[in-house]
């Protein structure tokens, strides 16, 4: 008889070493409480690893060459079980109060932004979708961005699929249940027109920078983030809520679960709303924030606020000059000297109107230089003022036509104005006129993908890996939004994953 081997367990010291990796990366913390559960996820990966020694577990996911593959250790080690219309007295908040507000203040621009943070399985971002449809069913002529991120390429495989059982439809109404799903033996899948109106992508809250235009995770209306923050330490916490702020529009809002609404974060950044059985957040406007922070008791660590294209690392660190996706200045220049910098500085303190009024001048001085309207354009972008991005971006081109970035940047514009045939156009310029530039190639990928190209798409993604492959990892792509090398060729990984798992793209 043959006698199965045994699944290695994990010795005290082990999970000790793991759970500081985990803490490290992500902000979880695993109490005596929990370490049975980190456990058995260590056990369940040193099989799905084939690792012959429990201990190599942490040697392994520590490898940065193993990224990916520690962030699903780390997804596995969180709840990621939802069903649609979770939390009833929160989504009828939404519903009643906070979406036809949004909508009617969008009303004269047709736009709507509303991102998922912590999507899980996409049950909560089509819950929303839904929500969009029954109060705006008539959307022609409407950019409506529905963004659903998560850690899990696993749940996003599943998300994107739109098909469900019947687990996730409790408390659901059957009205609801009957007009958007189409009944499949023992799964229900979801209407092509709700699946469609969700763009799923891969982040990673803690590590990855946002707000950003490289993520599409700037200028939100709203921002849903539920049960995700409850597994971090404070100074994650902070940390998180803080960027989800910066990536709200003006009188944007956020909303979190029960659990997390109780956090002193939330408070300080912004002003709670209250709605039978239901509490949402609405962001501060910056003058107000300014005032609060000055006026605090307690002494605070001083903080930059970021310009949404500017990244952090990890632990939010302040943006410095070399990980800047703006020209870079003379090795001499101060911000006080350099009119671009003083721009973006003037944008990170909530000074809109003054970063423009620099960048003008600073544009009308030399008439040959694009480096005031292509910064201009990019705090505009940031801003969803695509109309006067676009004037922008289109003057630095034709002050240096073979600027590649400001092609790149006036594809994504272009993009998001819903003008896919003219982005595609410019994208495909600025890789022509710099084959290297990897941002703009992996725009470029992406851009193939969701207007159904995907072998185009399968293309520009082997020809970024073959040029990323031989540097390293840590090196910052220019004009990357502070994303490495490294970092880049795990999300072109995924991308490609997602990719060839989407019915409607494959």
């Amino acid at each position: 008889m043959t006698v199965a081997a045994s699944q290695p367990s994990i010795g005290d010291a082990d999970l000790t070493r793991l759970s500081h990796l985990v803490r490290d990366v992500s902000g979880l913390e695993f109490p005596d409480s929990r370490r049975p559960n980190l456990a058995r996820a260590a056990e369940r990966a040193v099989t799905v690893h084939g690792l012959r020694r429990a201990g190599a577990l942490h040697d392994f996911l520590r490898d940065g060459a193993h990224r990916l593959e520690l962030e699903a250790f780390i997804a596995s080690l969180t709840i990621g079980e939802t069903h649609f219309f979770r939390n009833r007295p929160q989504l009828d908040a939404l519903r009643r109060h906070v979406l036809p507000q949004i909508i009617a203040r969008r009303s004269g621009e047709r736009r709507l932004r509303i991102w998922s943070a912590g999507c899980a399985t996409g049950e909560e971002a089509y819950s929303l979708a839904m929500l969009i449809d029954i109060l705006l069913p008539r959307r022609d002529g409407w950019n409506v961005l529905i963004l659903a991120t998560d850690i899990n390429k696993d749940s996003l495989e599943k998300a994107q699929s739109g098909r469900y059982g019947q687990w996730s439809f409790r408390q659901v109404p059957q009205e609801i249940q009957s007009r958007y799903f189409d009944k499949d033996g023992r799964d229900f899948h979801l209407s092509p027109h709700i699946r469609d109106m969700v763009t799923f992508s891969y982040l990673n809250l803690v590590e990855d920078s946002y707000p950003s235009l490289v993520s599409n995770t700037q200028a939100m209306d709203l921002i849903l983030c539920r049960n995700v923050l409850i597994y971090f330490r404070e100074e994650t916490i902070n940390g998180v809520v803080t960027r989800l702020d910066e990536c709200l529009a003006p009188q944007g809002w956020m909303v979190a679960g029960h659990a997390e609404s109780p956090m002193p974060i939330f408070r300080e950044r912004f002003v709670a709303r209250d709605f039978p059985m239901a509490v949402c957040y609405q962001k501060r406007d910056a003058a107000e924030l300014r005032h609060d922070e000055k006026s605090a008791a307690a002494p605070r660590v001083p903080r930059a606020v970021a310009h949404p294209a500017v990244a952090r690392a990890p632990r939010i660190a302040a943006a410095t000059p070399a990980n800047r996706p703006f020209p870079a200045p003379p090795a001499d220049a101060t911000p006080q000297h350099d009119p671009p910098q003083r721009a973006v500085a003037a944008w990170r303190s909530g000074r809109v109107a003054d970063a423009l009024e620099i960048l003008d001048r600073f544009a009308e001085a030399d008439v040959t230089d694009p480096t005031g309207p292509y910064v201009k354009a990019k705090i505009l972008a940031s801003l969803v003022r695509l109309d006067e991005a676009h004037v922008a971006i289109l003057v630095a081109i034709q002050r240096a036509p073979v600027h590649a970035p400001s092609h790149s940047l006036h594809g994504l514009i272009l993009q998001e104005q819903d003008r896919p045939a003219e982005a595609l156009d410019a994208l495909r310029r600025a890789v022509y006129l710099d084959p290297g530039l990897a941002l703009g190639r992996f725009s470029l990928a992406v851009l193939f993908a969701a207007t159904g190209q995907a072998s185009r798409a399968a293309k520009e993604l082997d020809t970024l890996t073959r040029l990323l492959d031989d540097r390293d990892r840590e090196e910052l792509i220019d004009d990357g939004d502070g994303v490495t090398v490294g970092r880049l060729l795990e999300l072109v990984a995924v991308h490609r994953d997602l990719m060839c798992t989407d019915g409607r793209r494959a």
